[in-house]
């Protein structure tokens, strides 16, 4: 891995995907620091509170979520105000195959990417080449 990011946050409401990515991430060495949260209104606290030099570079953002689903913390996100908030690269990573699905993230200008569930080592060699090589 060519480049390491200070950190990378999950948003997903499965503890085992959080864990399981969680360790994929440090095995692939592209992260000095993950935050999991299980909720998209914890995360959108957690950006909000955050300094400009402690937002995450990655976010994975799960698609299916009790109360607040992906879809609706892509809206709410948009209306924070934070002056490093459009360096956030956000990545939708879900069990969802389906065309609307990424069509509808591609409608974003904050998704950089789609991925689909299980995350791997090779997926993080992909994201780095694709979206933080320089």
């Amino acid at each position: 891995m060519s480049k390491q990011l200070k950190r990378i946050m999950i948003i997903d409401d499965d503890d085992v995907n959080n864990f399981l990515c969680t360790k994929i991430i440090s095995k692939s060495g592209l992260a000095c620091d993950i935050e999991t949260h299980l909720t998209g209104i914890a995360a959108l606290q957690s950006i909000q509170d955050a300094n400009a030099a402690d937002l995450p570079d990655l976010l994975f953002l799960d698609i299916n979520m009790p109360v607040m689903n992906g879809w609706d913390f892509l809206d709410e996100f948009k209306k924070i105000k934070l002056d490093k908030k459009e360096g956030i690269k956000i990545i939708m990573l879900s069990s969802s195959i389906y065309q609307k699905d990424l069509d509808r993230a591609k409608a974003y200008t904050e998704v950089t990417d789609y991925i689909t569930k299980p995350l791997s080592i090779s997926k993080m060699v992909e994201i780095n080449e694709n979206h933080f090589k320089k």
